[in-house]
């Protein structure tokens, strides 16, 4: 079994740790801060029975939710959450008795201004209920501009799932739909299978830098 049962998280982690996905070193973000630590699950999604491991464990942590709904979509920002999110719809479609109940999965591609819902995105029914998922949460930007961007096109946001979390990051903050005259940000629940702490740096007073760690460029 890919994903134990004793501990998902400790298990999720582990797989990832020996799979490369998780490294340790002195990394630059595309922020600009510094860390000791870098994520990327790409390639482990390139192994059909992982991601499909990632895909049923996003559907069970969602339904154990209290009165979680079941989505009419599943959306991912960038390549990453895209793949998961076909994952996801898969798992979901796994569950389901009839076809006429089946879910979609939706690209949400990045653009120059920001993020635009791309694939069936545009063929979403304004109301249609949308789960988002991505690999990797570090500050919930790109998921914010995802859900604001879905929004825009009628979807209604129910809430988030990632793989890992870095950090406490309770909820995706975001822009409602454009239609409506209120614009207070709207905020849903981010749940995660794991989280990892995730400690950043100024770039001018970073402490791997002042120790002399020479900087990962791979």
């Amino acid at each position: 079994m890919i994903i134990g049962t004793r501990s998902s998280e400790q298990s999720i982690i582990a797989l990832c740790e020996n799979n490369g996905a998780i490294r340790h070193g002195h990394f630059v973000y595309a922020s600009g801060r510094h860390g000791d630590s870098y994520i990327d699950l790409e390639p482990l999604l390139a192994d059909a029975e992982i991601a499909s491991a990632f895909g049923a464990e996003i559907v069970a942590r969602w339904l154990n939710i209290a009165d979680a709904p079941r989505p009419k979509a599943v959306a991912g920002p960038a390549k990453g959450g895209v793949a998961l999110a076909a994952c996801v719809a898969q798992a979901f479609n796994r569950l389901s008795s009839t076809p006429q109940e089946e879910i979609v999965a939706i690209s949400v591609d990045t653009r120059d201004d920001g993020f635009a819902p791309s694939g069936a995105a545009t063929k979403l029914t304004r109301g249609e209920s949308v789960l988002l998922v991505d690999c990797v949460v570090t500050t919930g930007d790109s998921l914010a501009q995802a859900a604001a961007a879905v929004s825009a096109a009628g979807g209604v946001i129910l809430g988030a799932v990632a793989v890992i979390t870095c950090g406490n990051i309770p909820h995706i903050s975001f822009q409602g739909e454009r239609r409506v005259p209120r614009r207070e940000p709207r905020q849903v629940p981010l749940s995660s299978l794991a989280t990892l702490p995730f400690v950043t740096h100024p770039a001018d007073s970073c402490p791997l830098c002042v120790a002399g760690r020479p900087i990962d460029t791979e």
